[in-house]
């Protein structure tokens, strides 16, 4: 599943603003496919005869292999067949015992079972009727179970069948089992229905009674009765589509069987859906095909997914060589999707956005989007469908792995997104929730009716972190051999991590790749069953040795001392690449550190090369200098991934992304004896320097300093204790105290900003995207805040010369190479160096103003940079953009995506008359702006620096004209309002403004009064980052040539 937080594209910063109580299940499962018999242990998990009431999860008694399911499905008012919006069905289950039971419990949240209608049977005995004695139905509960009682002890290793009919509902109003959606036809006006499922991770029982645990696996026959103008599509291949005799007007499709499946894979859709479908050759002759509404299929929203689906499994079946099981495979795109996209065996479903492209209309962006998840969800045939996980704990091995061979899959067959270079972003996303409070370990604990609860950053892009680690340590073709067994070892089953980590220490054996007495499973067990991630610390024991330390980041409150087992790459003056990632030195998860010797410690050094480890890496000043002035004299010696990585560990230790503070279990001070370690000797007998400086660049608030020189130091303090060592405070920056029951963790918080920003001199030779993706993330907060301040030029003078060589390398006009990530990195460098009024972007906005206005009816802007260049056309140009601009925004038809882009534009203009005109048009009811776009027109006006009095002036002297005319009666709008133009100001008298006009508005805003009172927190927030930050980097930014 690719939930939508998975997906969240950068926001550019100026111009794109807007307990388990059972024990698990033992069972080797079933394989009824292939005729391989079935496996039962030797010791039941409850003693033989004992009748089982389970508590959360179903605990292996039964054992499911074959359903064999119909669903008559009403979309619409047929009363004869059923009420509207319902599904009546009936189901029979091939099911095996595995001890003698008289008791049957499986999984329904259905409103309705015919309990008259339950039948117990042998197939072997078709005259054999079982009776049942008593049904207990828990929906509830929290476990929603069904259990039935039967007056016969059912044998083990028998078959029987189980014959159930209900009535399902198709929701209205919650997007998962199975549910209502709506799309509205563009030509006709008519509301058109559909059904759809969503069924991970336990909602299959919301649609027919089941055993809904991923590790029972069973096929399924089915067959959907439905109104002869509609379609349907399912997991498997249609079989037949026949006339239903004794429902007129409706026809019933039978659907071939499918390959043993969890219950959550479940897939299918009515609709009046249309296709596109891929080049036949592509995937062998099997149908690969994207479904939509008509209209859109019309379009050609559908051929490049088909497309590049097909491209992709076939890719996949050749990189893992085992062949896509199912006869064809479907997508398609439902208008109402909440789960943004559903791995579904053999029918994927997906938010429109993410399956629909448009050639000439969908941004490059977007297209990497749908493309990633299209090679996520294909991803998951293998990882997740044919090898599903055991229970919910393991759910990276479904998420973590389709992460991971998403990239994989992007890079082979769209290699113009660079994808395999991309998943660094992954990496330090990752890192950073990883540092958070809640975090978890990969493999975590969940409670069986919240599954999910743990599926984010971590599960998605730890996990693949954590692959691309072990991929690297291991080498592509080992870890590519191991997965390859791992597939083949654990088809059609659940898996557990250990299953992996087994067929990977063979693959590693076979190839000797790891040290002797060292195995996969030792070394992952470190990465996936304790949360965060280690920060390791280099520094210079002699003229050819360093140390490499490591030390848990974060989480001090946890009780493990366990650190991880850390393979160490290291590279330097004298040999600044490697051939491979496959590591020099593993440092033991017992151990602290080690020394690495043959490097000459007067050159730059650095280890972790691309980062491939799963790590943060700092180093002592000594180091860091050789390394800063590597990046000076030639960047390009140290590779583009490491100088991401570099840049990127030391920002986020500069602000401090998480700090001990939030760990509840952290101790709140410690001795004076372990608060002197921090100093230590070379630190407090030096006295040339100020408390001032010190607790600047350290990041240490100067009471501490002094308390920690001063308290209890007897005889040892200097005469002087407010003057220490600047050399031997840079050098000394971190030191591990080991205080249990606490972990190893780092004592002091972070780095100065100055010394990241330091690293950043050299950015007029960067050319590559994932270092610039590393500065506008860190640095995005920075350049709102001080582009809305007097410091604002200080900034501009230092950031734009570097933003423009980068800018002139890529290409400021438009150019047939800008296709893929070469457009997406055009885009934001054009966005910031526009931004910052870049003449040269200036320059190129009236051109193409020029060449538009002499033919209006063709958009000479390149669909990557609109939201751009419409911004810059009115920001550079005369009041005539802004009026050109507007009339093209009048004649852009509703629902184009050129039209907000163009409303965005109309709020750059750098003239206040201009921008008061725009906020004229939004309060008029009778001008010609749409209604629907007021609001936001308002809103773009407060991110333009010029705009904001002018919004702060319309909300004091104009608040209930903008309640009336923008809300009809509702506070809405003046949230949206305040709470767009807070974002970036950081003044005192701005927040007294805000603070009056509240007290002044004080009973009409009452309704709004918490969403305010966040506002004021945001303003709050952003002058303690001032105070925190932004003076000391407006202090370095000062002294800078």
């Amino acid at each position: 599943m690719m939930a939508s937080f998975a997906k969240v594209l950068p926001i550019l910063p100026f111009f794109i603003a807007l307990v388990s109580a059972q024990v698990p299940l033992q069972l080797d499962p079933p394989h009824p496919n292939d005729g391989t018999p079935l496996n039962f242990p030797s010791q039941s998990v409850v003693p033989q005869g004992d009748e089982i009431s389970p508590l959360y999860r179903l605990n292996g008694t039964i054992i499911p292999s074959n359903y064999e399911l119909e669903l008559l499905v009403l979309l619409d008012n047929d009363p004869a067949y059923g009420a509207q919006f319902t599904a009546p069905g009936k189901v029979r289950i091939d099911i095996t015992p595995t001890i003698a039971t008289g008791l049957i419990t499986l999984h329904s949240y259905l409103p309705v079972i015919n309990e008259s209608s339950i039948q117990v049977t042998k197939p072997d005995q078709p005259d054999l009727v079982i009776e049942v004695t008593q049904t207990s139905n828990e929906t509830e509960g929290v476990v929603q179970f069904y259990s039935i009682s039967l007056n016969t002890i059912l044998n083990p290793g028998q078959l029987y069948q189980l014959y159930i009919e209900f009535v399902a509902p198709i929701s209205t109003n919650i997007l998962n089992g199975l549910y209502l959606s709506t799309y509205v036809d563009p030509v006709s006006g008519e509301t058109k229905r559909l059904a759809a499922t969503q069924m991970e991770s336990i909602h299959a029982r919301k649609l027919f009674p089941c055993f809904d645990e991923p590790e029972l696996k069973a096929t399924i026959d089915l067959s959907i009765i439905r109104k002869f103008n509609y379609s349907s599509l399912a997991n498997a291949n249609l079989l037949s589509s026949t006339a239903d005799q004794t429902r007129p007007g409706f026809i019933i499709d039978k659907y071939n069987k499918t390959v043993p499946m969890s219950t959550y894979l479940f897939a299918m859709v009515v609709s009046d859906f249309t296709f596109a479908e891929a080049d036949p050759p592509t995937f062998g002759g099997k149908p690969v095909r994207a479904y939509a509404p008509p209209y859109l299929i019309a379009r050609g929203g559908g051929n490049y997914s088909a497309q590049v689906s097909a491209e992709l499994l076939q890719f996949f079946d050749d990189y893992f060589q085992f062949p896509y099981p199912l006869e064809k495979m479907d997508s398609a795109a439902v208008p109402q999707f909440g789960a943004g996209a559903m791995e579904n065996y053999g029918l994927n479903l997906y938010s429109e956005g993410l399956l629909m492209y448009y050639d000439g209309e969908t941004l490059e962006s977007n297209r990497n989007s749908i493309t990633s998840v299209l090679s996520h969800e294909l991803g998951h045939q293998n990882f997740g469908n044919l090898v599903s996980l055991n229970w919910w704990t393991q759910i990276w091995l479904n998420e973590g792995f389709a992460t991971y061979v998403a990239n994989l899959g992007v890079d082979a067959v769209r290699p113009e997104f660079r994808a395999r270079e991309s998943t660094i972003g992954q990496l330090q996303n990752s890192m950073v929730a990883d540092a958070q409070p809640n975090s978890h370990p990969l493999q975590n604990n969940v409670h069986p009716t919240a599954p999910d609860a743990h599926v984010g950053a971590i599960t998605y892009d730890k996990g693949a972190s954590i692959n691309r680690m072990t991929e690297k340590f291991l080498t592509e073709v080992t870890f590519q051999k191991g997965l390859q067994y791992y597939l083949q070892d654990m088809k059609y089953q659940g898996a557990h991590s250990d299953d992996l980590f087994r067929n990977l220490d063979i693959a590693a054996a076979e190839d000797n790749r790891l040290p002797v007495g060292l195995t996969v499973k030792s070394i992952l067990d470190t990465w996936t069953l304790q949360r965060g991630h280690p920060l390791v610390y280099v520094s210079a024991t002699g003229p050819n040795s360093i140390q490499i330390t490591q030390m848990r980041y974060v989480h001090t409150d946890d009780p493990s001392d366990t650190l991880w087992y850390l393979p160490v790459t290291v590279v330097s003056q004298d040999v600044p690449t490697l051939p491979n990632h496959v590591p020099q030195l593993w440092i033991n998860s017992s151990t602290t550190s080690a020394t690495f010797t043959d490097v000459d410690t007067s050159k730059w050094i650095m280890i972790n090369q691309d980062a491939t480890g799963y790590y943060r890496v700092i180093y002592t000043l000594s180091l860091e200098t050789l390394i800063r002035e590597q990046l000076n004299a030639n960047a390009s010696v140290i590779t583009p991934l490491s100088r991401s990585q570099l840049l990127d560990d030391y920002f986020v230790m500069a602000f401090r992304m998480v700090s001990d503070k939030k760990s509840p279990g952290r101790p709140k001070s410690v001795s004076s004896t372990e608060r002197l370690q921090k100093l230590e000797e070379p630190i407090i007998r030096d006295p040339r320097l100020k408390l001032s400086y010190l607790a600047d660049k350290m990041g240490v608030p100067k009471p501490t300093i002094c308390s920690t020189l001063t308290e209890d130091l007897d005889d040892n303090a200097p005469t002087n204790t407010s003057l220490v060592s600047r050399a031997a405070a840079d050098e000394k920056r971190f030191t591990v105290i080991n205080h249990p029951p606490y972990s190893p963790a780092l004592t002091l918080n972070g780095i100065a900003i100055q010394t990241a920003l330091d690293l950043t001199t050299y950015l007029a030779q960067e050319d590559h995207f994932t270092v610039w993706d590393v500065i506008f993330r860190h640095l995005q907060k920075t350049h709102n805040l001080l582009s809305a301040s007097d410091s604002y030029q200080a900034w501009r003078a230092y950031l734009l010369p570097r933003l423009e060589q980068a800018l002139l390398k890529v290409g400021i006009p438009d150019s047939p190479d800008h296709i893929g990530i070469a457009a997406i990195y055009r885009a934001k460098l054009l966005d910031w160096a526009c931004s910052m009024q870049l003449p040269q972007c200036y320059n190129f906005a009236q051109q193409l103003f020029t060449e538009w206005a002499a033919n209006p009816a063709i958009n000479p802007v390149n669909i990557n940079a609109q939201a751009v260049l419409h911004c810059a056309i009115v920001a550079s140009g005369p009041r005539t953009a802004y009026d050109f601009t507007f009339s093209r925004y009048l004649e852009v038809p509703q629902g184009s995506p050129v039209k907000p882009r163009l409303l965005n534009g109309l709020g750059c203009s750098q003239d206040t008359v201009t921008l008061q005109d725009l906020i004229e048009k939004a309060m008029n009811t009778s001008s010609s702006l749409v209604r629907s776009d007021a609001v936001t027109a308002i809103q773009r006006v407060a991110m333009n620096k010029l705009g904001k009095p002018l919004v702060f002036t319309l909300l004091e002297t104009r608040l209930a004209e903008v309640i009336a005319t923008l809300g009809e009666g509702s506070l809405n709008p003046v949230e949206r309002i305040v709470s767009t133009l807070v974002a970036s100001l950081t003044s005192q008298a701005d927040f007294n403004r805000l603070a009056t006009f509240i007290v002044d508005n004080g009973e009409i805003l009452l309704p709004i009064n918490d969403s305010l009172q966040a506002s004021v927190a945001t303003m709050r927030a952003n002058m303690e980052w001032m105070e925190e930050y932004g003076n000391s980097i407006v202090n370095w930014l000062e002294m800078q040539p």
